[in-house]
């Protein structure tokens, strides 16, 4: 079991900021490196070279710069170069993907445990066989796998606390993750709304913002997480989706009542619109496919419940007073559909508006996945000379050349 280090770009070798700036913007000219970090050409030139020959990177065809000059080749990551195994635990199965560097999603797949979610060593024990298959048919280095949970995860050993939807209390995921995998693999197990965090301030809608808050709306549940402020730069989970609206509303599975979740995420929804709950996410999916061709009972439940979210994200804003807002999953859909709703209570607020935080969807597709495999790149991201696992070799870890 690895632990997810400490992490700022600031201070990094030269190689690891010219991959770290690969990683985040994708295709970039040489030029622009050297002007970006401020760095002489041949120092560039050199990290350049050591991170091509550690298979990390390539220089690809030159494009022009701008109006005057030579044509500046670019850099991109290598597509042979090392992948992630990243998981999200679901309610009802496991979602996997093989993810390379700049956040690329190599592979994907879905494995269905409705029968036997409650029974963490059943879906451990799955989920090891998954990730080893997945690492072996990528035939590419491998930096490690991170999982995403809905619960309470300590962040130290992936100890999942509690996962009121999964039915888990006190489960060394990551321990028996990790020794369920091949000897080597690194191994993190987080909260899935800290990895949606990550993976929405490093590759979409949260970049550069100086304190964000992610809330994210699931089928079962309501997460969210805080990055920036002075918090621990991998974020701080927030238990968002047990703020209570209502001491006297609908009882919540954790025990109280009036829960944010319970009036806002996708049984919330169809309870809105007359219909009965479902195990099945689908269900609320096609609810809001309806609200988006403007059906009206669809529309009417959206509005609703955009309302809650708009009351639960004022008291938030009051408390945290961030910058920026991402509503990631359900959210993001209630946001698109109702923003005036979901704003309104905001704007009554004084505290609310003195700084008129930005509030805005989620830009990543599969955030929880892309912040597990981020969660298992950090290692690589400070040191491009870190070992890296290799299912061809004995023992898995390559040293760097």
């Amino acid at each position: 079991m690895c632990r997810w280090p400490q992490f700022e770009v600031a201070g990094l070798p030269l190689t690891a900021r010219v991959l770290n700036l690969v990683h985040e913007r994708g295709r970039v000219a040489r030029a622009e490196v050297t002007s970006t970090l401020g760095a002489a050409r041949g120092a560039t030139g050199d990290a350049i070279a050591e991170l091509v020959g550690l298979g990390l990177v390539r220089v690809c065809e030159p494009v022009r710069a701008g109006t005057r000059g030579r044509p500046s080749p670019t850099l991109a990551a290598e597509p042979g170069g090392p992948v992630a195994i990243a998981a999200q635990v679901t309610p009802i199965g496991l979602d996997l993907a093989v993810v390379g560097l700049h956040a690329e999603i190599v592979a994907r797949h879905r494995l269905a445990l409705p029968d036997h979610i409650d029974d963490p060593a059943r879906v451990i024990g799955a989920l090891a066989r998954a990730v080893t298959r997945l690492a072996e048919e990528s035939g590419r280095a491998c930096v490690g796998v991170g999982v995403g949970v809905a619960g309470m995860v300590r962040d130290e050993d992936g100890l999942v606390r509690s996962a009121i939807h999964l039915g888990w209390r006190d489960v060394p995921a990551g321990d028996l993750l990790a020794a369920a995998v091949p000897a080597g693999l690194p191994v993190v197990v987080r909260r899935d709304a800290a990895l949606v965090a990550m993976a929405e301030h490093r590759h979409g809608a949260g970049r550069d913002a100086g304190t964000l808050l992610v809330v994210t709306g699931h089928h079962w549940g309501v997460g969210g997480a805080l990055l920036g402020g002075g918090v621990s730069p991998h974020g701080t989970h927030l238990e968002v989706g047990h703020l209570v609206l209502d001491p006297r509303g609908r009882r919540c599975a954790c025990g109280q009542r009036g829960c944010l979740e319970t009036y806002t995420d996708g049984n919330a929804l169809l309870r809105a619109a007359g219909l009965p709950e479902s195990a099945d996410s689908a269900a609320s999916e096609r609810l809001l496919d309806s609200a988006r061709a403007g059906e009206p009972a669809a529309l009417a439940a959206a509005e609703e419940v955009a309302r809650r979210l708009g009351i639960g994200l004022t008291s938030l804003v009051n408390i945290i007073n961030p910058d920026r807002v991402v509503c990631t999953g359900t959210f993001a859909a209630l946001l698109a559909l109702a923003r005036d709703d979901v704003l309104h209570p905001s704007r009554r607020s004084v505290v609310a508006t003195l700084d008129n935080p930005h509030t805005t969807p989620g830009a990543v597709e599969d955030p929880v996945l892309v912040g597990a495999a981020e969660s298992v790149f950090l290692p690589l991201l400070r040191d491009p000379r870190t070992p890296l696992f290799r299912t061809d070799r004995p023992g898995g870890g390559v040293p760097a050349p």
